[in-house]
């Protein structure tokens, strides 16, 4: 079995994970990228905005602030959780890039704890009533109902 068979394109699987595979094939967004990168470089036409989703403009929301935009989405959180701290390396590391706390000093609990600095919120692009992501590169695919 090859290395490419290995990975299930079948968007009805969930796989290992909590959400349904993504079964959108990602190359034709991919080359008009390179497309619109070459036109850029040698012939100075700017590329097209950035589709990323930000804070700035509403596509993204904390998890489950996402979740409530559309009915048939649930993001619902699972057993693993990730919290992001600004890390306490000593007083001067921010600075001179120098630590002084090797590792950087946690105290318990290590999760949701503003013991251990200040807590990086963790944001996700905003949904569809499909699912779908509001904002970057829309694909045919993505564009119509399943089995059409």
């Amino acid at each position: 079995m090859s290395s490419l068979q290995l990975w299930d394109r079948n968007g009805a699987s969930k796989g290992n994970c909590q959400q349904f595979l993504n079964p959108l094939d990602s190359q034709a967004g991919a080359a008009s990228l390179v497309h619109s990168n070459d036109k850029w470089v040698t012939a100075g036409t700017l590329p097209p905005p950035s589709q990323t989703p930000k804070l700035s403009d509403g596509n993204t929301g904390k998890a489950h602030q996402t979740s409530t935009d559309s009915p048939t989405y649930t993001a619902s959180p699972t057993r693993v959780q990730t919290t992001r701290y600004l890390l306490n390396y000593g007083p001067k590391f921010y600075i001179t890039g120098i630590p002084a706390n090797n590792p950087p000093v946690f105290t318990q609990p290590y999760q949701d704890n503003p013991a251990n600095g200040p807590i990086y919120p963790s944001f996700v692009p905003k949904t569809d009533a499909d699912g779908n992501d509001l904002s970057g590169i829309s694909s045919a695919g993505g564009q119509v109902p399943l089995a059409t």
